[in-house]
C-alpha cells in the first residue's frame, strides 16, 4: 500500500490533469477554427484537414507528457519521435507532386476559381474544355464527345486561365463529395 501512495497517486492525479488539458484544449481549438472558418465561410472540406493535424499534434504532446508522468525518458522518445519524422519528412519530399496536387485541390474547393460545367482555357497554349470532374489530383476538361484532357490541380496556380461561366453547373465541394459525378451533359460534337 506504501507503494500506490508513495508514487502511484500522485502520478494518477498529472495523468488526469495532462488529459483533462488535451481535452479542453482540443475543444478550444476545434471551435476557434470552426468559428474562423464560418466567419471566412471556407467550405468544411477545406478546414477538416486542419482540424485533423491538430487534433493528433494535441494528442501526441498529451502522450509525451502522459510518458513523461510515469517516468517514461522523454529524450528517447524525443529521439525517435524526431527520427520518425525525419522519415515521414523524406516521404513527404519524395511525393511532392501528389502532395501539391492534393493541397490545390483544397485551394481550388475553397476559392472557387471554377465550377464543374464551366469552360476553361489556358492562356498561351491549345488546353482548354469544359470542367466535367475534380478528384484530389486531376481536373477533367471535356474537349468534345470523345475526349477529354486530365490537368494536374497544380497547374491551375501555374499558369493563367480563361473561365467561361457554363449553363448548367456543379459547385466544387459538392462535385468532389459525391460518389458519382452529378455533371452537366456531355458537349455535343464539335464544340
Amino acid at each position: 500500500m506504501t507503494a500506490l501512495e508513495s508514487g502511484t497517486v500522485p502520478r494518477i492525479v498529472e495523468t488526469a490533469i495532462v488529459l483533462a488539458g488535451a481535452v479542453a484544449l482540443y475543444v478550444a481549438v476545434r471551435e476557434f477554427v470552426a468559428a474562423r472558418a464560418r466567419r471566412g465561410r471556407f467550405p468544411r472540406l477545406a478546414v477538416r484537414p486542419v482540424g485533423l493535424a491538430l487534433k493528433y499534434t494535441i494528442i501526441v504532446v498529451a502522450l509525451i507528457l502522459v510518458m513523461g508522468c510515469w517516468g517514461f525518458a522523454i529524450d528517447s522518445v524525443m529521439g525517435s519521435l524526431g527520427a520518425v519524422l525525419g522519415l515521414i519528412g523524406i516521404g513527404f519530399v519524395a511525393v511532392w507532386s501528389v502532395l501539391s496536387n492534393v493541397v490545390c485541390t483544397f485551394v481550388l474547393v475553397a476559392f472557387k476559381p471554377f465550377s464543374a460545367g464551366d469552360k476553361i482555357e489556358f492562356v498561351g497554349n491549345d488546353l482548354k474544355g469544359r470542367v466535367t470532374d475534380l478528384n484530389l489530383i486531376f481536373t477533367t476538361l471535356a474537349v468534345d464527345h470523345e475526349e477529354t484532357i486530365i490537368v494536374p490541380n497544380n497547374i491551375f496556380f501555374q499558369q493563367i486561365f480563361k473561365r467561361r461561366v457554363g449553363t448548367n453547373t456543379v459547385d466544387l465541394e459538392h462535385q468532389l463529395t459525391q460518389d458519382e459525378p452529378h455533371l452537366p451533359r456531355p458537349l455535343p460534337h464539335g464544340k
